[in-house]
């Protein structure tokens, strides 16, 4: 006992140095504090790690948030706005409700747009003159279009506007120069103005011309999830959203019984429930990580706060009764708090924009530019207010739960430290707890995801997607049917001579990019019915995409130039259709067409493994139309990467041009960007956890030690052994860790509902995931306990006995 008394003494001894006057200047506080730190360093590494781990985290998740929550749209009045989902013609029905201030079509879609800088393929919209007047836009240059009355002749029939980027890579700069003509088509257009990048509306949309020009959007091979058209409008004064949604539905009724047509279904929604990708999964996934980040501060701080006051509780008595005021301690703790943390910060802020970078794939591309370059100021205020109240919140709990220190406390030191041990010790423990408790929960989070995800990705894509380049091939003019196919053999010959490419493919489809149509299917006598997904495809598509014919054969080649009724049957679908017979040589209708069945090809995978699976068809790619198609979808496998310029200089002079040039593996992985980093950041919160939950029981076990140190001395002396002590200490951690997985599991089974938008073929309540996450957490703490237990065990000895003799 006289080596612990004369480290009592000492820290007395210093504390009376700085403090003999009653004085509690910052220069001494940090003098003693040095001295602590060098005495107890476990306490300032708990208060930098987690300071790293919400400054690294909290800006961009806030900043995400923001995106996706409360950053305003650039439409003034943007919850006013509306987007109806219906067919064009309700445009004259809806404006004579009343109910709009002002209501306009668009039709979505590529343009060729061609300018003194070349000639780009752009998404964009046919749109009537109210457009811009119904978002409220404003633009950055120029003016818009003006309104006017709607199917009304214009006199901006030939104008257009640009987003700054179409007009940086048509004329070299963000603002068009005066006088500024593009061409689409053959067709010039005068630019009337220029509008910032994003948000758009429609979202991908580049360039707006009037729909009274004449010049339409080719709509093929859009983004997954956008309207190939729709109708935009800004309510009148007084109007709800609700009104306006009843008002489209009964005006789509009306409509369809007047004109005997079909509108689908109707529905008015806002703006920024449009352009805001309204996805519980994604707010849960960031709101609760937020919530766990700053819990976990909380029990850090609260928990190095602890133990730091405990370490110096003879320094902060003998201060108090050297005439230093309650609050001039606590205000000089909370100054160490912050000197403990600037590192932290130093370290966490150059992490958490790297952070940024990777969590904008959460945020849809429609909202892409309110996640900001760099952090913003609204999102480190309010990281740093999170953290600063939570430092202050527990080092209030921490010192008001303390004893008050005083005189008395100085001359009966022994009889004090035995008054607050038991309070302190069991605090101390319930903080492990529950911190322990919150990595179970985000352990539970992590295993879940990380299940779902590898369930997703075992389900087989049926096709190999490495060095597959896709590609959309415009033509410039439609070709005749008669000469469509001599096209194609010319566009594919030479990008056959282009270095490093191996087979050529055509379709009307791309995997997970614009995935393959639906037709129906039926049996001969038309007593079945299926929903089939059908792929027209050209030149060498089994060897792009690296399938094989199970049975039966391949397309002949005069079957693909004149498009003969034959077809190509996926093995489910063959099941599906077929049961257990042969399906070769057997006829089925599709679109009420008969197709005969020549060959079986493995069951390919091109969207989400949550859609049920459906039976796939492949056709000759022939168009039965009067002329060829405007685009098609371009497949190349490669066996060496292409050099940039090598597809336009192969197409040049065919009257085609190749866009969206993209490989085949990032479409497919990009279909599960979002799980993975959803998994990823609950991982890292989890390991973040898991050690801050290891930093805290170390901590805490070792202090627990030592204030028994002496009574394990008297057990020894009365025969008891060192590997006996060990067990009693361990039953007592594993009792922690038992109380702390209960904790867990009631804070993660109703939190974890908001994972539901995230699970593949796995529950919320996965027996693994949850298994996984106690057993993770229980080996972390008895780890973090037996450290503690056998560094305390090794100074242990009789000779502590002769201290208190």
């Amino acid at each position: 006992m006289g080596g612990a008394r004369s480290d009592r003494t000492g820290g007395r001894s210093d504390a009376y140095e700085d403090s003999r006057a009653g004085d509690v200047s910052q220069g001494s506080e940090l003098r003693s504090l040095r001295r602590s730190l060098a005495r107890s360093p476990g306490l300032a590494v708990a208060v930098w790690a987690s300071t790293v781990v919400w400054f690294a985290l909290a800006p961009a998740l806030l900043s995400l948030l923001g995106a996706l929550e409360w950053k305003a749209l650039p439409f003034p009045d943007a919850g006013r706005v509306v987007e109806v989902q219906a067919g064009l013609d309700l445009v004259p029905e809806l404006a004579a409700t009343g109910l709009f201030h002002s209501v306009s079509s668009y039709d979505l879609g590529w343009f060729v747009a061609s300018g003194p800088r070349g000639a780009v393929t752009v998404a964009g919209a046919a749109v009537d003159e109210g457009f811009f007047q119904a978002l409220g836009s404003r633009p950055l240059a120029g003016r818009l279009f003006s309104p006017g009355s709607y199917g009304h002749a214009s006199s901006e029939t030939g104008a257009a506007v640009v987003t700054a980027s179409l007009s940086r890579r048509l004329f070299g700069r963000s603002v068009p120069p005066a006088s500024a003509v593009l061409h689409v088509g053959d067709r010039p257009f005068s630019v009337l103005g220029a509008v910032p990048d994003r948000p758009a509306f429609p979202p991908v949309a580049e360039l707006w011309v009037l729909r009274l020009s004449g010049v339409h959007p080719e709509g093929t091979f859009l983004p997954s999830g956008l309207l190939r058209t729709g109708i935009v409008a800004r309510l009148a004064e007084g109007t709800s959203v609700r009104a306006a949604d009843l008002a489209s539905r009964r005006v789509a009724r009306e409509f369809e019984k007047r004109e005997k047509l079909l509108q689908g279904d109707v529905q008015a929604e806002t703006l920024e429930t449009v352009l805001r990708r309204r996805s519980g999964g994604e707010r849960g996934i960031l709101a609760v990580s937020l919530a766990g980040l700053l819990a976990f501060v909380l029990l850090a701080i609260t928990s190095a706060l602890a133990g730091f006051l405990a370490e110096r509780q003879g320094e902060l008595t003998l201060r108090t009764a050297l005439g230093a005021r309650r609050r001039d301690l606590f205000r000089l703790v909370l100054l160490e708090i912050l000197v403990l943390a600037v590192p932290g910060l130093l370290i966490g802020l150059p992490v958490a924009l790297l952070v940024l970078k990777e969590l904008a794939g959460f945020v849809p591309r429609s909202l892409a530019e309110l996640i900001p370059p760099r952090l913003d100021l609204p999102s480190l205020a309010l990281a740093a207010a999170a953290w600063a109240a939570a430092a202050l919140l527990g080092s209030a709990g921490v010192w008001l739960s303390s004893p008050q220190t005083g005189l008395l406390s100085l001359l009966s030191p022994e009889r004090a430290a035995a008054r607050r041990s038991g309070p302190q010790a069991k605090a101390r423990l319930g903080l492990v707890c529950l911190a322990l408790g919150l990595a179970v929960a985000l352990g539970a989070c992590a295993a879940v995801l990380r299940q779902s995800l590898a369930n997703r990705e075992g389900v087989p894509l049926g096709f190999e997607p490495r060095h597959v380049e896709t590609a959309v091939l415009r033509f410039a003019v439609p070709a005749e049917a008669k000469s469509f196919p001599g096209l194609l053999a010319q566009a594919g010959e030479r990008l056959r001579r282009l270095p490093g490419v191996a087979a050529v493919a055509f379709s009307d489809s791309i995997p997970f990019a614009s995935p393959a149509g639906s037709l129906e299917v039926s049996s001969l006598d038309r007593s079945e019915f299926w929903l089939g997904r059908t792929h027209r495809i050209g030149g060498e598509y089994l060897r792009v995409l690296g399938l094989r014919i199970l049975a039966g054969r391949d397309f002949a080649p005069q079957e693909l130039e004149t498009g003969a009724p034959v077809a190509l049957l996926d093995v489910t679908g063959a099941k599906e259709v077929f049961g257990a017979g042969s399906p070769l040589g057997r006829t089925i209708l599709l679109n009420e067409q008969p197709v005969e069945i020549v060959g079986l090809v493995p069951t390919v995978r091109e969207t989400s493994p949550e859609e049920p699976p459906r039976p796939q068809l492949y056709l000759p790619l022939r168009s039965p139309a009067p002329r060829g198609p405007a685009a098609l979808a371009l497949l190349l496998r490669l066996a060496e990467p292409l050099r940039e310029g090598d597809l336009d200089a192969a197409l040049a002079g065919t009257g085609a041009s190749a866009s969206q040039v993209q490989p085949l593996s990032e479409l497919a992985g990009a279909s599960e960007a979002p799980r993975r980093l959803a998994r990823d950041l609950v991982t890292l919160q989890w390991v973040a956890a898991l050690t801050l939950a290891a930093l805290a029981a170390f901590g805490t076990f070792s202090w627990l030690l030592e204030l028994r140190s002496f009574e394990f001395a008297v057990r020894l002396a009365l025969g008891d052994s060192k590997a006996g002590i060990a067990r009693r200490v361990l039953r007592t951690a594993l009792a922690v860790t038992a109380v702390a997985a209960v904790l867990g599991l009631a804070i993660y089974l109703p939190a974890g509902q908001a994972l539901r938008a995230f699970l593949f073929g796995v529950e919320v309540a996965s027996p693994r995931a949850l298994l996984s996450a106690v057993a993770a957490v229980v080996g972390v703490t008895l780890g973090a306990a037996a450290l503690a237990l056998r560094l305390t065990l090794r100074h242990l000895s009789l000779d502590l006995l002769k201290s208190r003799v």
